[in-house]
């Protein structure tokens, strides 16, 4: 092993001074704002997958149900977890629409049913 000399370590009570500010370099501020920007689509992927299980599970228990009563059941199973933009569920129903996990009803256009 080296040998290490003794060091003393005093502290500076009597300071006036306040601690300076440092600046962020652009560099820094411009992968900050990429990471916030990929958060944010991370968050937009999650929140669709949350929905779409939702507005399954719904129509999974109903079977069949009006466009507005499962845009309100959507919403007040949500609202717990984060407030849906009532656009963002359109097109998640008209997603899952075009994956077969619902369809309109042929004798009332506004009613969805769930198909197995």
């Amino acid at each position: 092993p080296i040998p290490v000399a003794p060091t003393t370590v005093t502290c500076n009570d009597v300071t006036t001074k306040w601690p300076r500010k440092f600046s962020i370099c652009a560099k820094t501020q411009a992968s900050l704002e990429q990471s916030a920007i990929d958060t944010r689509e991370e968050i937009k992927v999650d929140r669709r997958h949350q929905i779409d299980a939702a507005i399954v599970r719904i129509m999974k228990s109903r079977r069949k149900m009006e466009f507005r009563d499962l845009i309100a059941e959507t919403i007040s199973q949500l609202s717990a977890h984060f407030k849906p933009d009532i656009k963002t569920l359109k097109t998640r129903i008209g997603s899952l629409t075009e994956q077969q996990y619902l369809i309109r009803d042929p004798e009332n256009q506004s009613v969805f049913c769930y198909l197995n």
